[in-house]
């Protein structure tokens, strides 16, 4: 790269960097909006996209190797540090590299933050908080869901097979297919394309564990963009859908393209006139969480954590607390985060079984006997997918029933 293009890069990423800082939007969003405006080239976009999500991860180390070695680091102001670190990261200079090197397994609760790091120190053991964020930053492993009303799996891997895409089928569950990348699906026929999606392994499990008989009514009280949604579709004609953002319901509405959804754009925190109490089956509630488990695909995560987590203790307990009301006697209420900590997890769980002595703790074991993760243990409320363990994002699953 020349000299020019480094200066357009470092421009343009501290751009990102600043407004990232001001606005706590998702990085993606923030990077988008500076490609776009500034009209990046392919080679341009890569190279600016690739630091300033290094940055994400490494900032923390940066800032300790420059504290430790450079003394007027610390009278420089924001942006001047953030350049300095841009730097120092698009050179990757032999200094950084032996400093590095020199921190050994260290250098992940310094990427983590110390918060973070601190609350996972409370939960978990100083050996399984070191595998726990370690994991959060190695490779990831892509998975695929596929819709077997529409298409077979037979016939996806025979395409993957001709256009020479290397894959894998994970044990734990039947349907999944997994690459050690992203693909590229432009060779792929539209009816292949069309019922596929990139879908964690974790998340394909915990939607796998609602199966519906034909009469029963689903919920899907927290729908997001539609993606569990869509894995719920393949079991259920009965399926209604709840979400507050506007723009995810309407994402969720064409991408799911089913006349036989209900959608409600509704706060699910208060009480939903168009819903009976008492009345679904299968209630699915993804409450919105910090995210957490989520670090190695969503790095910038680590900045923007802490701003999101303090107010969204509240609005889950409000979740589950009228998710309660909507299930029916004996129906099945599936709570879960990709989060892995205990505030947003076993906290909130034990805080429902306190309140409402009819909420009872169910095994996931009986709902879905087509997984095998091994080693998955019900633990303090509920269940625990580690990154370290079993290659997915971090989540916690805890599946509750109403007496009558």
């Amino acid at each position: 790269m020349n000299s020019l293009n480094s200066d357009k890069i470092l421009s343009y990423s501290l751009d990102c960097v600043s407004r990232f800082n001001s606005n706590n939007y998702p990085l993606k969003n923030t990077a988008k909006d500076i490609i776009n405006e500034r009209k990046l080239n392919s080679k341009e976009r890569k190279i600016f996209l690739d630091l300033v999500f290094l940055w994400c991860r490494e900032v923390n180390l940066v800032t300790k190797y420059l504290l430790s070695s450079q003394k007027f680091f610390n009278s420089l102001s924001y942006n001047q540090k953030q350049q300095v670190i841009l730097k120092i990261l698009l050179a990757y200079p032999d200094e950084y590299k032996n400093f590095l090197d020199n921190l050994g397994d260290n250098k992940y609760s310094l990427m983590l933050g110390e918060k973070l790091f601190k609350l996972l120190s409370k939960s978990y053991k100083k050996e399984e908080v070191l595998n726990i964020t370690k994991s959060l930053f190695d490779s990831n492993i892509v998975y695929m869901a596929i819709d077997e009303i529409q298409i077979s799996m037979s016939d996806f891997l025979q395409e993957l097979k001709i256009n020479n895409i290397e894959y894998f089928l994970p044990k734990e569950l039947d349907n999944v297919v997994a690459f050690n990348k992203r693909i590229s699906l432009s060779k792929l026929s539209s009816q292949i394309k069309n019922n596929i999606w990139y879908m964690d392994l974790g998340s394909q499990l915990i939607a796998s564990l609602i199966k519906p008989l034909p009469q029963e009514k689903v919920l899907d009280l927290c729908c997001g963009k539609g993606i569990k949604s869509k894995y719920l579709a393949k079991y259920s004609t009965n399926l209604t859908l709840v979400e507050l953002d506007k723009r995810r319901i309407e994402h969720a509405k064409k991408w799911l393209n089913n006349k036989n959804i209900t959608f409600i754009n509704a706060d699910a925190t208060k009480k939903l006139d168009s819903l009976k109490e008492n009345d679904f089956d299968w209630i699915l509630l993804d409450v919105p969480c910090s995210g957490v488990g989520t670090i190695k695909r969503h790095p910038d995560l680590i900045h923007r954590w802490s701003k999101l987590f303090d107010s969204l203790m509240d609005v889950q307990y409000a979740l589950l607390e009228n998710a309660v009301k909507y299930l029916k006697p004996n129906g099945k209420l599936i709570y879960s985060t990709c989060s892995i900590l205990r505030e947003e997890n076993q906290d909130q769980i034990a805080k429902i079984l306190s309140v409402y002595k009819k909420i009872k703790l169910v095994p996931i074991e009986y709902l879905n006997s087509n997984f095998s993760f091994k080693n998955i243990e019900f633990k303090d409320f509920g269940y625990n997918l580690f990154p370290h363990i079993y290659k997915t994002d971090g989540f916690f699953i805890c599946c509750l029933t109403k007496s009558e």
